[in-house]
């Protein structure tokens, strides 16, 4: 397979990919997995897929196409000013995107404090398997805040994709004192 990235045509390429991500999820085994090295693993075996933890919630992306990795996020805990607050990441690549490399970087917006490394990298990612990060933030002000990943995607026949994914948070004021 070339492991060429293209853009989906119209509604009908966005449907297709729906439901290859949608049929790539269900026929998981289940339960919680990360990224595993390949080493030792007879090179004619392909990756199964495993399911990501139907309690995430998918990030929102920008982009108007298929993607060859989603994003999914669950927050810990309520967000509360002045409290750090946990949120876990599941990267699923896509099977058959040919991914060799993803560069993925963060930004907060105002109002919030990335208490965690800004930036992290994986090589040669198993397609279909999730990839888990764990991300701390520290809310400084209440409202809507929001928390942006740009995740850069290496394909094996030398391209790149850039895309970004927002996670919102809603932070409550402080604790009475």
């Amino acid at each position: 397979m070339g492991g060429k990235v293209t853009r989906a045509a119209g509604s009908t390429g966005r449907a297709a990919a729906t439901l290859a991500v949608m049929a790539l999820i269900l026929g998981g085994c289940g339960g919680k997995a990360s990224q595993s090295s390949t080493a030792g693993k007879p090179a004619g075996d392909a990756p199964r897929p495993v399911a990501v933890d139907p309690d995430m919630v998918t990030a929102v992306s920008t982009a108007n196409s298929a993607t060859p990795i989603s994003l999914k996020f669950r927050i810990q805990k309520k967000p509360v000013v002045g409290q750090p607050v946990s949120i876990e990441l599941s990267f699923l690549p896509a099977a058959g995107a040919g991914v060799v490399h993803i560069h993925t970087a963060f930004q907060v917006s105002d109002g919030l404090q990335l208490a965690s490394e800004r930036a992290f990298d994986v090589e040669q990612p198993e397609a279909g398997v999730p990839l888990e990060h764990e991300l701390t933030v520290l809310p400084q002000a209440g409202g809507v805040l929001q928390i942006t990943a740009t995740v850069i995607v290496d394909s094996d026949n030398g391209g790149s994709l850039a895309r970004s994914y927002a996670i919102p948070l809603i932070a409550d004021g402080p604790p009475a004192a």
